[in-house]
């Protein structure tokens, strides 16, 4: 007698374990993507989730004056850095020191 009715029992935990799983994998997964633009005097980059835009940065941040990356791959290194830091829910601003250790040439 305990065999049938844990028997239906059993059912009802998979459906209700399938569908909670099918609802999670549903969910909208938004990303952050980075993508490096040309500007007038080098390279920057933005920050979008979605089609947002919610860090356009056109000049070399933390230095002084309006100083441009000189290269696209200077531009993806430091989006790629401020773009960890944002994922791992650390403030996105860089320093000095950060812009040295990954070769950003800056006056």
């Amino acid at each position: 007698m305990t065999k049938d009715y844990f028997y239906p029992l059993k059912y009802v935990v998979i459906i209700l374990l399938s569908a909670g799983l099918l609802l999670h994998s549903c969910k909208s997964k938004t990303t952050i993507h980075l993508e490096i633009m040309p500007v007038k005097n080098g390279w920057g980059y933005v920050l979008k989730k979605d089609t947002h835009v919610f860090i356009k940065q056109e000049i070399i941040p933390t230095v002084m004056g309006h100083q441009f990356f000189k290269t696209e791959e200077e531009a993806r290194k430091v989006g790629e850095l401020v773009l960890q830091k944002f994922e791992a829910g650390k403030s996105p601003s860089i320093k000095k020191a950060e812009l040295d250790s990954l070769n950003i040439h800056y006056r």
